[in-house]
């Protein structure tokens, strides 16, 4: 996941994947970017112990106003989206998308997946 359209490390989330999956994950998302909010892209795990991870810009969820819930929501749309035509991944998991570490305290506060997507 990330907030970042350019698909690079962060300080967040994303950060500490690319961190775990290993330089070639900057590498890969070098050539990605920029992506738009809820469009998703797949690159390989590299060495985190998955097949593949799925890089969604999902805005940060401030005020729960319907746009960001829209955008949230197409955020987890299209990464359910290509993990359906990924006919050999078995499973998907998800971080809390869109908390953010610039506003921690409205990370409890999203809506359930089931009500966004």
């Amino acid at each position: 996941m990330s907030a970042n359209p350019s698909l690079l490390a962060g300080s967040g989330l994303s950060g500490a994947i690319h961190k775990a999956a290993g330089p070639e994950l900057e590498a890969t998302c070098k050539g990605l970017g920029p992506v738009n909010p809820g469009d998703c892209v797949v690159t390989p795990a590299y060495r985190i112990n998955a097949q593949f991870i799925a890089h969604t810009v999902c805005p940060r969820y401030l005020t729960g106003s319907p746009e960001e819930k829209s955008l949230v929501g197409s955020a987890y749309r299209s990464a359910l989206d290509l993990f359906e035509q990924c006919v050999i991944a078995k499973s998907i998991a998800f971080a809390s998308m869109g908390t953010g570490i610039e506003n921690p305290r409205v990370g409890g506060s999203i809506p359930p997946l089931g009500t966004i997507v």
